[in-house]
């Protein structure tokens, strides 16, 4: 039915619009036309254009255009645009393949639709949506920015945009200043980006409503007729076109979604708690495995060399304990020399006054003797001096003998069975100095090689902060020698391990592209140009390891990998030679990525080369299969050396705690070989010197007697007495020069001490001067060492003795130490395991800890981070604070509903009154007419929920138990 003074569309143009290429038209009939078509042959693509430009944004295309019945995947103004024609996925729909009439990366193209009105009255408008499609347009987002839309008072071909250029080179040529310059702005012509604008003009102009909110709601109207399927009963069209939608659903909506966000909110503070539950051991343990990790690492310092060459930091704890027990013992030594001076000084007042008297009686007793006695003194005199020489170097060998735990011979044949025994003894001893000797040279080796193995680690660490890779030094010395002689550049040659790299999201599978590429990692890659001359210079020389050389050809067409295999899994390092390095790893190392040894028996493809499993089982040629468990330090592969690093360094702090240790039992072993053979040395000396004559008093003796003996025959009663005297007195003289003896030999031994001791200690004293003061956390990590005394008597040790003694105490310093970093080792692996197992349990809570936080301990500085953050944030008192607002509202909400309801009945009843008035004047059958029957139902289930409401919305019952019944 037409009906007169209303503008109706005359024509309409879709231009690059789904699958309709180019331009084309539709022209319209006065009285209407019907689209006809089998389904997919773009009635709603036209009609879907026409809705692009007469309702606003954003569209809502007609349902039959969207793609499936699920309605997931609606149709865009960018699918629109492009053309989708298709959209596939694979077989485990994890990737798929889309289809379209102009797909990405072809010329850029206009895009859109144009709609043209003709009135009763002759006047004609325009009204145009059109959209500027580059080449790498590639989402809505960016056609709504390239997207201008237009009003023309009168006709607008579209075919009038040929030609239009950009303002700029690779801009678009549909902007307001081109598009300007094709209307005519003085009739009220309009160009905007806004499409409310357009809009506005085409309501104002066209007369569509009677005030901005019917224009607004015809608007609504349509769109929702437009976007409708479906409507095939009265119940459907009224609820669909003439009832408005009651304020209720809108309110219980509200309610319902406050209530879902406050039981989303509940979940969280639930959840929250469980995380403070599971982190609250978390700081303790933190702090002891923190706590324990920074002693051991002070500890392990104190092994360590500020600067080579120095020593180490416990060598000068070590000599800060021992200045104060040699300055100790100086001071003991001074005390006990003065002590033996003072016995010294009384033992000579003894002995001359020993030999005063002597001399004085046998004065008087030569003057009581006669005419012989003066010769017979004479010869007395020469018999005592000779019995006290014997006496004295007797004295002299009891007490080396003593050293060999051996007394003195009381006859010739004790003294042939103790010379016996003292040859056996120096037998012993020279077996036992082999096995010292052997035991020094071991003791020496085993520092020396520590020594060198802690060099060699250390220059391995320097090199590798020179280098990106993990090849060996002996393969980077190659290559050095290599550009040196032949002028090949660095660059140009390269092992194939350090032009790829696993992943990091792949790194679980490092065993199985070790088991495949550790082969081929160590080839010596060279490109054509330089190939023959390195190849000279291997074959001339002796490199002195394996050496396989590859020459790197011209490649064509580059492979692409095969997902699920090792070269998909690596990544190729930015150089001339990938390409190369791809094809070689796509045609010869496609090894299928499985799990289990089960799979390898499963048929393969024809492309892929074997396969491997995680742990680094592959297959291998003739029906075998390979797995190479081997510990190699270099593995050739990658440019990320963050693990060798750590390794060497690892490395380094053992040999450097095994050092110490080493050198000293190196120093004590050597000491006590010296020790020993000075030993054997002097043993050796003894027998030499031992003769029976030399110790033999009894001759000696028995002249001395037979010389008083004839002086006694002329003797006296007088000279008797005398004679007696002067015995006496020969006895106290040699008892007192023995002992004055004695006491010089200590106090020789004495000084001879103090000078060793001194030494020492000025060499402590230069050590610790010429060392950086221990600092605070050296001094708190030596807190538990405890200082062994040198076990050796000072008072007697030779300076060699008593240096093989500093050097026992020191290993024993370095030992306590060791064992020390053992224990802190073993605690800390514990606490890791504990702090691991808590990281573990927090991950496990849900999803999004294990996305946000990994399994490693370098988690947790953000774990404690988040426990502190718990803590500040006081979940007991923010959840019942929380609880009671929520509470609060909700009530107020569901209580609002139950007068909502009711409100809405009442607005229904109202308006369906002039819905009634108009029906009774519409005829619906021969003397009939329809009318609307207001009746109230009762409803149960209203009933029960106006009761749930009421009773949850009482003041004796909490939102807190609501849950059961709005889920």
């Amino acid at each position: 039915m037409l009906i007169n003074g209303q503008f109706r569309i005359e024509k309409v143009q879709v231009l690059n619009w789904g699958g309709y290429s180019d331009l084309q038209v539709m022209h319209v009939e006065r009285a209407g036309t019907a689209i006809l078509g089998p389904s997919g042959r773009g009635k709603s693509t036209l009609l879907d254009a026409m809705a692009s430009v007469i309702l606003p944004n954003p569209q809502e295309f007609n349902q039959a255009a969207r793609d499936d019945k699920g309605q997931k995947r609606e149709r865009t103004v960018y699918t629109y645009a492009r053309g989708l024609t298709d959209r596939r996925r694979d077989e485990n729909r994890r990737s798929g393949t889309t289809t379209y009439v102009r797909p990405p990366g072809t010329n850029g193209f206009a895009s859109g639709a144009a709609i043209t009105w003709a009135h009763d009255d002759g006047r004609r408008v325009t009204v145009f949506r059109l959209a500027w499609v580059a080449s790498d347009t590639t989402g809505a987002d960016a056609i709504n920015a390239n997207t201008i839309y237009g009003f023309v008072s009168g006709d607008f071909d579209l075919d009038r945009l040929n030609g239009l250029t950009g303002v700029r080179s690779g801009s678009s040529p549909l902007t307001k200043t081109t598009l300007s310059g094709l209307i005519d702005t003085s009739r009220g012509d309009l160009v905007d980006s806004s499409q409310s604008k357009i809009h506005a003009k085409m309501r104002s102009v066209m007369e569509m409503g009677k005030s901005d909110e019917s224009q607004r709601l015809a608007m609504h109207l349509l769109r929702r007729a437009q976007a409708s399927k479906g409507i095939f009963n009265i119940n459907a069209l009224f609820k669909e076109f003439v009832l408005t939608e009651p304020l209720a659903l809108d309110r219980w909506g509200t309610a319902l979604e406050a209530y879902r966000e406050a039981s989303r909110l509940y979940d969280e503070y639930e959840a929250t708690r469980r995380q403070l539950e599971t982190l609250t051991r978390l700081p303790q343990l933190a702090e002891k495995y923190q706590h324990a990790g920074k002693d051991h690492t002070r500890k392990t310092s104190l092994l360590l060399e500020r600067a080579e060459g120095t020593p180490a930091r416990l060598r000068i704890w070590h000599a800060h304990k021992l200045l104060d027990w040699l300055r100790a013992r100086i001071d003991d030594n001074r005390l006990t020399t003065a002590e033996t001076n003072e016995d010294l000084q009384a033992a000579n007042t003894r002995r001359t006054h020993a030999k005063t008297t002597f001399d004085n009686l046998l004065l008087s007793l030569t003057s009581a003797g006669g005419d012989k006695a003066p010769l017979l003194k004479v010869q007395l005199d020469t018999a005592q001096h000779n019995l006290d020489r014997i006496g004295i170097h007797r004295a002299a060998v009891s007490r080396r003998l003593s050293e060999f735990d051996r007394t003195l011979p009381a006859s010739q044949g004790d003294l042939l069975l103790l010379q016996d025994d003292l040859s056996d003894m120096r037998t012993q001893l020279e077996t036992q100095q082999i096995a010292l000797d052997a035991e020094a040279k071991a003791a020496v080796l085993r520092a020396g090689m520590i020594a060198g193995q802690r060099k060699s680690v250390a220059h391995e660490l320097h090199q590798l902060s020179s280098r990106r890779s993990n090849i060996s030094p002996e393969a980077a010395q190659l290559r050095a020698d290599i550009a040196a002689a032949t002028n090949v550049p660095l660059d140009r040659l390269h092992f194939f391990g350090e032009l790829i790299q696993i992943k990091a999201e792949h790194q679980s599978w490092e065993a199985a592209v070790f088991s495949v590429l550790r082969g081929v990692a160590k080839d010596l890659v060279v490109d054509q140009e330089h190939f023959i001359t390195v190849r000279r210079f291997i074959n001339e020389h002796d490199t002195r390891m394996h050496v396989s050389l590859v020459p790197v050809r011209e490649q064509g067409s580059q492979r692409e990998p095969v997902p699920g295999t090792v070269p998909a899994i690596v990544e190729l390092a930015d150089s001339p030679f990938a390409p190369w390095v791809l094809n070689e790893l796509v045609d010869r190392f496609s090894y299928q990525l499985v799990e289990r040894d089960s799979d390898l028996d499963t048929k393969r493809a024809s492309h892929l080369n074997g396969a491997v499993t995680r742990a680094g089982m592959r297959t291998a040629a003739f029906g075998r299969f390979a797995k190479d468990d081997s510990v190699q330090r270099y593995s050739f592969i990658g440019w990320d050396t963050a693990d060798l690093r750590r390794d060497l360094e690892q490395n380094l702090a053992s040999l450097t705690a095994e050092l110490a240790p080493a050198d000293a039992a190196s120093n004590t072993a050597q000491a006590t070989r010296d020790d020993a053979r000075d030993r054997a040395q002097r043993l050796t000396t003894l027998l030499e010197e031992l003769d029976w004559s030399s110790i033999d008093t009894a001759p000696a003796a028995d002249q001395v007697r037979q010389l008083q003996e004839e002086i006694a025959e002329a003797n006296t009663p007088e000279v008797t007495e005398l004679q007696k005297q002067l015995d006496d007195a020969r006895t106290e003289m040699t008892e007192s020069e023995l002992h004055a003896r004695e006491i010089e030999t200590k106090l020789t031994t004495l000084n001879a001490a103090w000078g060793v001791l001194v030494d020492l200690e000025d060499e402590s004293s230069l050590l610790i001067d010429d060392s950086a003061v221990l600092d605070a956390d050296e001094r708190e990590a030596t807190g538990t060492l405890g200082f062994l005394a040198p076990p050796v008597d000072v008072t007697t040790a030779t300076g060699r003795a008593l240096r093989a003694a500093i050097e026992a105490s020191y290993g024993q310093a370095a030992t306590d130490l060791q064992n020390q970093l053992v224990s802190l080792r073993k605690e800390r692996e514990a606490l890791e395991t504990a702090v691991l197992a808590t990281i573990r349990a927090f991950r496990g809570l849900e999803d999004r800890n294990q996305r946000e936080i990994d399994e490693s301990i370098d988690s947790l500085p953000a774990l404690l981070s988040i426990h502190d953050q718990l803590l500040t944030d006081d979940l007991p008192r923010t959840k019942q604070r929380w609880l009671e607002q929520v509470d609060q509202d909700m009530n107020t909400q569901l209580r609002g509903l139950l007068v909502q309801i009711d409100d809405d009945r009442r607005s229904i009843v109202r308006g369906l009154a002039p819905i009634d008035r108009v029906l009774e004047r519409v005829a619906f059958r021969v003397d009939s007419t329809l009318t609307i029957d207001v009746s109230d139902k009762p409803s149960g289930e209203l009933n029960e929920f106006r009761s749930t409401i009421s009773e949850y919305t009482s003041n004796t019952r909490s939102l807190t138990r609501f849950p059961g019944h709005l889920s």
